[in-house]
């Protein structure tokens, strides 16, 4: 089960919540509204189908139902609750039905502090929930740990067929939870927790100078006083105090004041930092003890200036590729005041985040925990296609055996989706789309833009003759769409070459897989998609005569925020006579992407290798993680990473020795042109 739990905290860890009081808990799925595929205030996680059924349930007119057709999935569905309650004991009971069930299923409860870390769980399994079962109590009984901030529950399938659950329920210490209130937060410590209880009327261009100057004057005092680096002061509670001001015509001298008050206190030789620490032999900054504040009102303009704030500070100070925004980060801070105040729900406030995370131009950069609300706004439907933008030419590159419609060609030209030209399109999903460049925001658009909330949609293609035809075809829910191409982990081409597939291939198997290929002629590493288990130590063992530095590191420093200055390097190889002696062709494109963009740049120091392909995602360098107010879930590429002549790896990519592209012909006829480069230049 630990790898449930994983798998769990991975997908939902900052998932955004709803206000919770005694009558929203929803624990029977009776609620449903809008859009959602899930009852009200739940969220999905995992491979499986889930269901809401209205013909089987313990109790009232509904139940949610997982099924798996394969043994090897596992999913869930899960609530989450801010643990706003006093109490010592936590008891969860559900009722569960299974069907066929051939593996196991069952209840989960997990805690998390406020840092988002999993800090304990409980599961309940038994051989009674294998097979089929009618409906029957469950329960769950667990101490409630001191630093637990949040409480996550509900039901997994782990294996093939179907279980079903209903009528959940919480006990703190013996006590139904939707008989109990909250504790009162308005009188602790924590008395912003749920509100900021700042409000604006309006906002004219003198309020956004004194934001833009509160704004930037918080975030240097949050990272170079004193009293923040020791935690004594919660800082987001000293914004929130200070926001009325805003409106005074004394605003500068209230804010030199409040600057002055710490004034004394400003060093340069801060240790430490409670709300900045770095990744332990990497460098990456990690963004700790900020509050995620999963109750926010969409109202609240504290809560919403201090999400700008946050980001913005994290950016200014943290971000390494700071210089290549290509813009002044200062103006976009007073320009995002107005955009960010006057959002005035979920879906406008989280939309504005993706246009400021796009701002930074970094693909990993965007949102990822951000709840339904985005799912819906993208479409929670797709067409059964895989497509793939050649030039700007949106093309078919795959077609699911779910699709029904007939008419459709791998290598069609797709030029219109639901009557809206394909260009327009582009336009409008750019806008929410964060890309260190061209290539990598046509990537991520291809896989959203054939997303809708229909249950049909209509496309326009250009076949191969140059006739145009619309086509009208069913959906599939995007959890539910299969779009497999299976690649082997290697292969041998013309009898002399190997081919490894880092994607899939483990570790074992590397070493097996190179004793193979030792004296292949040459050998191909096809690193469009992100490593499996190969790793630049793997590589080590095989490629290189001697060891040799191939990147070099920028870090910032608690005594410089903002300040980036190399502070490293990465070497790979060892003395090893034996080392393979063959040419090495390392294949790459949009959809090479850190981890794989580092590993090419490790590879292109190896004796006789060169790199083919085109541009590749431009987002070198471990990531960092933000949080922000609403759940939201943010990161960045927090180290800066070079090639030893200091040439950088952001935004332009890695550099390519031989430039080719996937073109429309090519695909029409199932050519890789790519890999047919790659067997010319071994055997030259």
């Amino acid at each position: 089960m630990k790898n449930i739990f994983y798998l769990i905290f991975f997908t939902l860890l900052s998932i955004s919540c709803h206000s919770q009081n005694s009558k929203d808990y929803n624990f029977g799925f009776e609620s449903k509204t809008g859009n959602n595929l899930l009852p009200d205030g739940w969220f999905s996680w995992g491979n499986n189908k889930v269901k809401i059924e209205s013909t089987q349930s313990h109790s009232g007119k509904k139940s949610v139902s997982l099924q798996s057709d394969t043994a090897d999935r596992t999913g869930g569905i899960a609530y989450i609750l801010i643990n706003s309650y006093r109490g010592k004991e936590i008891t969860m009971e559900g009722y569960i039905k299974t069907e066929n069930v051939e593996n196991s299923a069952g209840l989960f409860i997990t805690f998390e502090d406020q840092q988002e870390i999993q800090i304990e769980s409980k599961d309940i399994k038994t051989e009674n929930l294998n097979g089929t079962t009618d409906w029957k109590k469950y329960t769950i009984t667990v101490n409630i740990p001191e630093a637990s901030n949040k409480i996550m529950m509900g039901g997994f399938l782990k294996g093939k067929e179907k279980v079903l659950f209903d009528q959940f329920k919480l006990y703190i210490d013996g006590k139904n939870i939707e008989e109990l209130s909250p504790q009162d937060l308005s009188q602790s410590p924590d008395e912003f927790f749920l509100d900021s209880q700042f409000r604006m009327n309006g906002l004219n261009k003198k309020q956004i100078d004194n934001l833009y100057q509160l704004g930037k004057t918080w975030g240097y005092l949050k990272y170079h006083s004193p009293e923040n680096s020791k935690g004594n002061l919660n800082w987001d509670y000293e914004l929130f105090r200070f926001l009325p001001n805003i409106n005074s015509k004394n605003f500068d001298y209230l804010l030199y004041s409040w600057c002055k008050s710490f004034s004394t206190a400003l060093k340069t030789d801060i240790k430490e930092n409670y709300y900045i620490d770095w990744v332990p032999n990497e460098g990456n900054p990690i963004f700790k003890n900020e509050e995620s504040y999963l109750r926010m009102k969409w109202d609240d303009d504290g809560m919403k200036l201090l999400a700008l704030f946050r980001y913005w500070n994290s950016i200014n100070y943290f971000f390494p590729y700071k210089d290549l925004i290509g813009k002044n980060w200062d103006l976009v801070l007073k320009d995002y005041i107005p955009k960010i105040v006057h959002t005035d729900d979920e879906l406008s406030y989280k939309l504005v985040l993706l246009e400021l995370t796009k701002e930074i131009n970094d693909t990993h950069a965007g949102i990822y925990d951000f709840g339904s609300i985005i799912d819906e706004f993208y479409g929670i439907n797709e067409a059964p296609l895989k497509t793939r933008f050649i030039g700007d030419q949106l093309v078919i590159t795959d077609i699911s055996k779910q699709n029904t419609a007939s008419g459709f060609a791998v290598g069609d030209i797709i030029t219109e989706i639901n009557h809206k030209k394909v260009n327009d399109l582009l336009a409008e999903k750019a806008k929410y789309i964060p890309a260190s460049n061209k290539a990598a925001l046509l990537r991520d658009i291809s896989s959203i833009i054939l997303k809708t909330n229909e249950n049909d949609i209509v496309i326009t293609l250009q076949h191969n003759n140059g006739k145009l035809s619309d086509i009208s075809l069913q959906t599939i829910p995007g959890q539910d769409l299969i779009l497999e191409k299976s690649i082997p982990t290697h292969k041998e081409l013309d009898h002399n070459i190997g081919y490894i597939y880092p994607a899939v291939i483990t570790k074992e198997e590397i070493h097996t897989v190179m004793k193979k290929f030792m004296n292949k002629k040459g050998i191909i590493i096809d690193l469009r998609c992100y490593p499996k288990e190969f790793s630049t130590s793997i590589l080590s063992d095989y490629f290189f005569p001697t060891s040799k530095e191939f990147a070099q590191f920028k870090t910032t420093s608690l005594q410089h925020p903002g300040k980036f200055e190399v502070s490293g390097n990465a070497k790979i190889g060892k003395t090893n006579r034996n080392y393979y002696k063959g040419k090495v062709a390392i294949l790459v494109d949009e959809t090479t992407q850190s981890a794989s963009e580092f590993i090419v740049m490790a590879l292109r120091t190896v004796p006789q290798s060169v790199v083919i392909g085109s541009q590749t995602a431009g987002a070198d360098g471990d990531v960092s993680k933000i949080l922000l107010p609403g759940g939201v879930s943010t990161s960045i590429s927090g180290l800066g990473v070079y090639y030893p002549n200091g040439k950088g790896t952001q935004r332009t990519g890695i550099s390519i020795d031989i430039q080719v592209k996937q073109n429309l012909q090519s695909i029409r006829n199932g050519e890789d042109p790519l890999i047919e480069k790659a067997i010319e230049f071994i055997n030259q």
